[in-house]
């Protein structure tokens, strides 16, 4: 089995041809499955304390029933955030972050919640977007400029049945020079903004996503899986060969086909994503479709 693979990987390195370049790179994904963190992400709580387990968990079931994800343990208010070696300044114009999450429970202890989602800053800490859940249909949206002004306040966003137990995508946009902001809920654009030049730089300071409770305890636990950021938008087109949805075709791919080879929905080693025939088994069919866009 492993000259096939090696193989089949030569006839991928042929396939690949001249290099390729893209239009954004993933600069972090984090799926949790191997239950370690990125020594990149840092957990925090309230006042900016570091957290470790059990104050936050690892182990919790991941998105669609595989591998893993971040959770909530002894501090329910335990938020990701990107501080150590964000790069400064940004490589690019613009950011794109993404995560799935959800609230396995969920009591309403305030009439107008504060659950920080997403909350990143830049230029030192003057600007920013700030996202918070005020209850299980509403996001209250703000933003600021570099100069400490406000750019924009008290917009609220429908996004329905966020803490209903199941897992909702969560999507965020920001092109510096032009003031752009957008927002994506379960696929759909709750907002689309643009501000204009002059207002932002590209000088980031962190991202969190997503932030604490900002006023109280709260009664909720939460987890959040495939936590990502972008240099840029990513390409949405998507690639048959692309198993872990990074936005390239590379050996990281193969090897996840290579562990599930041989494997059906009842082995211990399935993996769905390997199965990019959808036949219910990862077979020489689907290594050959990775060697076939290998380098894309």
């Amino acid at each position: 089995m492993k000259k096939i693979i090696i193989s089949i990987l030569a006839i991928g390195l042929v396939f690949a041809g001249a290099d390729r370049s893209f239009a954004s790179d993933q600069l972090l994904y984090e799926n949790f499955d191997d239950q370690f963190l990125d020594n990149r992400l840092v957990i925090y709580g309230r006042n900016w304390a570091v957290l470790s387990p059990p104050q936050y968990n690892l182990d919790a079931v991941g998105l669609n029933g595989i591998g893993y994800s971040f959770s909530s343990g002894t501090e329910n208010i335990a938020y990701v955030c990107w501080f150590n070696n964000v790069p400064n300044p940004w490589p690019s114009d613009e950011f794109y972050v993404s995560f799935w999450m959800r609230y396995p429970t969920f009591t309403p202890s305030d009439p107008n919640e504060n659950f920080k989602l997403f909350y990143p800053h830049w230029d030192g800490s003057n600007s920013y977007v700030h996202y918070s859940a005020t209850g299980d249909d509403t996001i209250y949206y703000s933003a600021r400029d570099k100069n400490i002004n406000m750019i924009e306040v008290s917009v609220y966003l429908n996004c329905s049945d966020m803490m209903d137990g199941n897992w909702h995508h969560y999507e965020f946009y920001v092109k510096f020079s032009e003031g752009i902001s957008r927002m994506w809920y379960d696929g759909t654009l709750k907002l689309d903004r643009a501000y204009g030049p002059n207002l932002w730089t590209n000088n980031m300071y962190y991202i969190s996503a997503p932030s604490i409770d900002a006023e109280e305890p709260g009664i909720f636990s939460r987890q959040v899986d495939d936590w990502e950021a972008w240099d840029g938008m990513p390409d949405t087109t998507g690639n048959p060969g692309d198993v872990n949805s990074d936005g390239h075709v590379n050996i990281a791919d193969f090897i996840i086909v290579a562990r599930a080879f041989g494997s059906t929905p009842s082995s211990s080693n399935w993996d769905n994503r390997a199965d990019l025939d959808n036949s219910s088994s990862v077979n020489i069919r689907d290594l050959l479709e990775v060697a076939r866009h290998f380098g894309e």
